[in-house]
């Protein structure tokens, strides 16, 4: 049971996992070898993020001078290019942060204890005060406190809640319950709905049913990439199912 426990965290690429020895022999050598593995990979995620995070600021710095640039011959450009450059300059600093918000996806944060019955009503006001379409949440028994890692899990329902309603959802339902020993979050809304042949396209990265919508408008096509991802850094669930009726039915599953 150690080792299914370390090699599920090593699926993860969790930075804490630490593979236990064996008295062994054939054992000792697996051992050693995962544990190798699992400190090589932590090296270069590490290697990864900071490569990462200095592309940003090389990118930045020349779009920022280039924003620069722009306004200063603002009256000298034509109303139709200047609005072009101004909007391939805004999807490329959108992709350049959506690059990066995938890549701390993969950064394991520490559980702290929290009400999350209370903790998530204060997350759906936050999420209503900024949608065009109301937010409902409803509870299925006691909930109490539980140990996650907030941050993730309110970027993960933050993600579901604005790609409803970037695409068309006219109402959003956010439900909590118990479910075994574990907890099950949904986040339902009732708008278009995904193709069957859709639904594990629709969690890579970039990728957008709609081909045609303008980044600018919506998005780099990596929220529901970018959800996918925290819950694999932290040993949840997240899975698209079916609904009687039209619209997405997102569940997130924690342990």
């Amino acid at each position: 049971r150690p080792l299914d426990a370390a090699t599920r965290r090593l699926a993860f690429a969790d930075d804490r996992a630490e593979v236990p020895d064996s008295a062994i022999r054939e054992m000792h050598t697996l051992g050693q070898a995962m544990q190798a593995m699992a400190d090589e990979i932590a090296v270069q995620r590490q290697h990864q993020l900071v490569l990462l995070a200095g592309v940003s600021h090389d990118l930045r710095t020349p779009l920022s001078r280039m924003k620069m640039a722009i306004g200063m011959a603002e009256e000298v450009l034509p109303d139709g290019i200047r609005q072009r450059l101004e909007s391939d300059i805004a999807e490329m600093d959108l992709l350049i942060g959506a690059q990066l918000a995938l890549s701390r996806a993969r950064q394991v944060e520490a559980g702290q204890r929290i009400d999350l019955k209370a903790v998530l009503q204060e997350w759906v006001d936050a999420e209503q005060a900024m949608s065009p379409v109301p937010i409902r949440l409803r509870f299925g028994g006691h909930i109490g406190e539980w140990t996650v890692a907030s941050t993730a899990l309110r970027r993960l329902l933050a993600n579901l809640i604005q790609n409803a309603t970037r695409y068309g959802a006219r109402e959003v339902q956010v439900v909590l319950r118990r479910c075994g020993r574990g907890l099950s979050i949904g986040v339902r809304d009732d708008g278009p709905g995904i193709a069957a042949e859709l639904r594990d396209a629709v969690f890579r990265p970039f990728y957008r049913i709609d081909a045609s919508r303008q980044r600018a408008s919506g998005g780099a096509g990596l929220g529901l990439a970018i959800a996918r991802q925290l819950a694999e850094t932290h040993g949840w669930t997240l899975r698209l199912v079916n609904r009687a009726r039209p619209g997405c039915s997102f569940w997130l599953r924690i342990r």
